[in-house]
């Protein structure tokens, strides 16, 4: 399948259309906070078991109609008036110089040259991320990123992407920069965008799914936690919150 769309793309556009096609994965990684939203309102009975509680908090809190909406009011425009001008300008900036830093030949990698690759790219994006996570949690630079933990025992997906405009320019960089360090082909790098903004979705969503977090080597409750608990968990709980073990920052609770 991957290969039929990346021939499609290959044999009608040129190098810089298909590095624009970016912006419309980006669009595509969006979907699961519709999704996720979708839930929350409707609150179904049947899913109620799938959501994070804790000992002291037997049941969790819906988010509110009005908090929603509120946080909608910082999601666009941190999407549209950030993230993809962003990437748009990147792109364009990119074809100006006339470099392109990814691998785009027309015949895709083997499973196994991309499976590395894309392990590669998480192994760095999320010490990336670890780092400038702990980074915005310093006393200097806390107010930056204060406002994303406003929702403490009721994150929703919506809350990813409830951030400050300049942490949406930090946090570009920790999925932008391994690709490009390791010269991935640039499918590689569209799966993974879709990949980590749906996992960003699902570990601010308040829902534990088993089989998701066993697809995804996560475990949703991890990011969670860091909300109630922000001086621990500040990776993504990637691999199972590799690098909080490593750093010994890894907290877990009941």
């Amino acid at each position: 399948m991957f290969q039929f769309i990346w021939d499609y793309l290959i044999i009608n556009y040129n190098q810089w259309d298909i590095l624009y096609f970016t912006i419309m994965v980006l669009l595509i990684s969006e979907f699961p906070i519709i999704l996720f939203t979708m839930l929350d309102l409707l609150q179904l009975d049947c899913l109620k078991k799938y959501r994070i509680v804790y000992s002291n908090k037997p049941s969790r809190i819906y988010p509110t109609t009005k908090e929603i909406y509120h946080a909608l009011g910082v999601f666009i425009p941190i999407v549209f008036l950030g993230l993809i001008p962003i990437s748009y300008f990147g792109i364009s900036l990119l074809k100006y110089l006339h470099w392109n830093p990814y691998n785009m030949s027309s015949i895709l990698p083997s499973f196994f040259d991309g499976f590395c690759h894309y392990f590669l790219i998480s192994i760095l994006s999320e010490l990336f991320f670890y780092g400038l996570h702990r980074l915005v949690h310093t006393k200097r630079l806390y107010w930056i990123h204060k406002h994303h933990h406003n929702y403490k025992y009721n994150s929703f997906s919506i809350v990813n992407h409830y951030l400050h405009p300049i942490e949406i320019v930090l946090f570009i960089i920790p999925p932008a920069l391994p690709p490009i360090l390791l010269g991935s082909h640039l499918m590689i790098v569209w799966i993974y965008a879709i990949i980590t903004n749906w996992l960003g979705a699902y570990i601010h969503s308040g829902y534990q799914f088993t089989i998701l977090d066993k697809l995804l080597m996560i475990s949703s409750k991890d990011h969670d936690i860091h909300h109630i608990r922000p001086k621990h968990n500040f990776g993504t709980g990637l691999f199972h919150s590799f690098i909080d073990k490593l750093f010994g920052t890894y907290l877990d609770i009941c």
